[in-house]
């Protein structure tokens, strides 16, 4: 999978300070550089034309991918920043994903009290609480963090399984394994985590 440094390299940056509407980047014509199945009708796109579209259920956004710099997000603690350079080696959907779940649940905000927030504005059906969104990004987050302590084909196969919700056969077929090593590997790496990690941090294996 393309990192978001690799995807920058296939975009042009979008001169127009309007981001356009989900339908009206469809009807452009724009050529689509990737596209992401994220499980649970979860789907990413992105255009040449330095745009991504994000699509989960009955919400979609569209996220300018040049503009999507450093994260910023909330802690009982204070505000909390993970640095641009960080998401530049990461998963290209990785930064797409939490700037198009953050809008969505701003825009549906902003709506709930008559007002709203961008030109990209559909219908929303109702969205998760933000506590519910901050702890699916923690879980994200410590998710991430246990990658870096496997190999790379324990890291492809927790990320497909857990992250992108596949199955072994899927993954078994796209890695060119059986689905016994499949699951062999993805249980060698949660035996990995829990002997540095402790069992309290392997809460974010939902499927454990």
């Amino acid at each position: 999978m393309m990192t978001l440094k690799e995807l920058k390299l296939r975009m042009s940056c979008p001169k127009a300070t309007q981001v356009p509407t989900v339908k009206a980047l469809r009807e452009m014509g724009v050529s689509v550089v990737d596209q992401i199945d994220l499980g649970k009708d979860g789907v990413m796109i992105a255009y040449e034309n330095g745009y991504a579209v994000y699509c989960s259920g009955k919400h979609s956004t569209v996220v300018p991918v040049f503009s999507a710099g450093a994260y910023v997000y909330d802690q009982a603690e204070g505000k909390q920043e993970i640095e641009e350079s960080y998401f530049d080696n990461q998963d290209w959907y990785v930064r797409m994903l939490l700037e198009a779940e953050d809008r969505i649940e701003q825009n549906h905000y902003k709506k709930t009290h008559c007002v709203s927030y961008d030109a990209e504005s559909e219908d929303w059906a109702e969205l998760p609480s933000s506590s519910t969104a901050e702890n699916e990004y923690l879980k994200k987050e410590a998710m991430k963090e246990l990658l870096d302590l496997l190999t790379e084909r324990q890291r492809e196969v927790i990320s497909m399984y857990y992250l992108q919700g596949e199955t072994m056969e899927a993954i078994g077929k796209y890695l060119g394994i059986r689905k016994q090593a499949v699951d062999d590997a993805r249980r060698r790496a949660v035996e990995r985590c829990r002997e540095k990690l402790g069992e309290s941090f392997l809460e974010v294996f939902d499927n454990e």
